[in-house]
């Protein structure tokens, strides 16, 4: 199954970018703050990142790979990572699972759509390529 990494390739092509994730940990699409959502020219920037899952740290470069994860190990990993960044403290246990799904299935769904290999970006619910799927990455 295809999953997103942290990636430092390409990243620092643009003015904005930044990269304070693990290289190849697993990233997801993280929370946009207000501040972002109501002037992202002047915001802080976290719409145009990815979250790392073991980190808890962004970047702007995400790496789609074609991986021997299964489902269920991807959600494990999400579930770890809300549950130690406190996301899932005040659900319950069915609000945390309708997250924790929600979560999978859109990661999961964005890396199908992409070639392995292919670096992407985002801007708000928007993905991208920032370069293209080569043999050599």
């Amino acid at each position: 199954m295809k999953i997103l990494r942290a990636t430092s390739l390409d990243n620092g092509a643009r003015g904005d970018d930044y990269n304070w994730c693990i290289e190849g940990e697993i990233v997801t699409f993280g929370i946009i703050c207000d501040r972002d959502r109501l002037d992202p020219e002047n915001g802080c920037g976290c719409s145009r990142g990815f979250s790392g899952l073991a980190s808890h740290r962004a970047t702007t470069t995400a790496l789609v790979r074609d991986t021997a994860l299964s489902e269920d190990d991807v959600r494990l990993a999400v579930e770890s990572s809300l549950s130690d960044g406190g996301w899932l403290r005040s659900l319950s246990p069915h609000e945390a699972d309708e997250m924790i799904d929600e979560t999978v299935d859109f990661m999961l769904d964005v890396a199908e759509y992409y070639d392995d290999g292919t670096v992407i970006g985002t801007n708000f619910d928007c993905t991208y390529v920032r370069r293209h799927s080569t043999t050599s990455v």
